[in-house]
């Protein structure tokens, strides 16, 4: 069986292949894993006849993405129901790696821009009303309350010390602000980068102090943190302190999740709320329940609970690099990402606490193409009423 990282190798290979064709190389590649087991050249063959292929995307679009995947991995054990093996032998390994695309949606995505024509399309535009995508967009506000509307594409906010009197200051505060539907990128007067998500704000001095470099941020944002062993950087999402030298790392801090996430890239940091402090090394993930009154009842918490994991890294910056990544996320989840990028509300006809998402596309595409490979998995429908985004059944 096909790790799940040679499935979506080969998946990506097939994809390629029925829409704009492969190099050299790859074709090489491609034609030796054909050659490999005689039932991936027939399921090729079948992947090439339209019919056939409408035929089997109809049928996984009806699949709960989660449950679906799960049976199959059961499956392939020995441990489930006797129609995936029933079906695994029937496709075998191609099976199995095109399977992994269909479930999480990518080859949906890639086939409807490859094949315009075929029936999965048919029927579009399903929507009759749209929302646009966020853009690059932000708001400076300076000491004296004066705010500047930043927003040209690809340009970064740079604010270095010394370059205008009127930030000569070190007590000299400067803010950046995302609204719903906004991201912008900001270089610090160290050299420090950070990427700030929708509905973010981040606080920081026009120059750092000599002794330590704190900013404040609320919502999300990705850090890259110009080295210097002397200076500390730390930021401040609420009282929850995280302090590096030089790394990279995201922190996601809504405060309508209830929880504070750091996610490593590189490096290494340090994460302390009252008296509790965790080190995180590369590839960790450390969790801080909020003590909103919301918690526990309607009690807070006198210390939330650190909770420290093996981090999705590229789950957790996947808004950085310009997509949605559902690893089995719920649709309450899902719908917070949704409305924060695309300036939605949403409304519930029918929540369904059971249904979950697995999957990837751009974040630089209307709402209507998020929300038409949401409903592929069968499980839930939308609406779109001008600035609504209604979820039914």
């Amino acid at each position: 069986m096909n790790t799940p990282e040679q499935a979506y190798f080969y998946a990506n290979l097939i994809v390629r292949r029925l829409k704009e064709g492969l190099t050299g190389a790859e074709e090489q590649q491609l034609q030796e894993w054909i050659a490999g087991n005689k039932a991936n050249a027939r399921f090729l063959e079948d992947l090439e006849n339209e019919a056939k292929l409408r035929e089997e995307m109809e049928f996984f679009s009806s699949l709960d993405t989660v449950k679906a995947w799960n049976r199959i991995n059961a499956e392939t054990t020995g441990q489930g129901p006797g129609f995936v093996r029933k079906f695994l032998e029937k496709w075998q390994y191609a099976a199995a790696i095109v399977v992994l695309f269909l479930l999480t949606g990518l080859i949906f995505h890639n086939y409807r821009q490859a094949a315009p024509n075929n029936r999965i399309t048919a029927n579009a535009p399903k929507f009759k009303n749209d929302l646009p995508p966020g853009k690059s967009r932000a708001t400076l506000i300076l000491d004296d309350g004066s705010a500047v509307l930043l927003g040209t594409p690809g340009k970064s906010l740079a604010v270095l010390g010394g370059s205008s009197k009127k930030f000569q200051k070190p007590s000299s505060f400067i803010t950046v602000s995302t609204p719903r539907g906004g991201e912008y990128k900001v270089l610090l007067p160290d050299g420090s980068k950070v990427w700030l998500n929708s509905s973010s704000s981040l606080t920081y001095p026009a120059v750092f102090a000599a002794k330590e470099r704190m900013v404040k941020l609320t919502g999300e944002a990705y850090f890259e943190v110009a080295r210097n062993k002397v200076v500390p950087f730390k930021v401040m999402a609420g009282d929850v302190a995280v302090k590096v030298l030089g790394t990279h790392f995201n922190i996601k801090a809504y405060r309508e999740e209830h929880k504070i996430s750091t996610t490593l890239l590189e490096g290494s940091v340090e994460v302390s709320k009252g008296n509790s402090t965790k080190m995180l090394s590369p590839g960790e993930e450390l969790q801080i329940l909020d003590d909103f009154d919301e918690i526990e009842g309607g009690d807070q918490l006198a210390e939330p609970p650190m909770i420290l994991k093996g981090g999705n890294t590229e789950s957790a910056v996947a808004w950085k690099n310009g997509q949605f990544l559902f690893n089995n996320d719920d649709i309450q989840t899902v719908m917070m990402q949704v409305a924060r990028w695309y300036d939605a509300e949403i409304e519930y006809e029918s929540k369904n606490a059971a249904l979950h998402f697995t999957g990837k596309i751009s974040r630089y595409t209307n709402v209507s193409k998020v929300l038409d490979l949401l409903e592929l998995t069968g499980g839930v429908h939308f609406k779109i009423e001008g600035k609504r985004v209604i979820v039914t059944k």
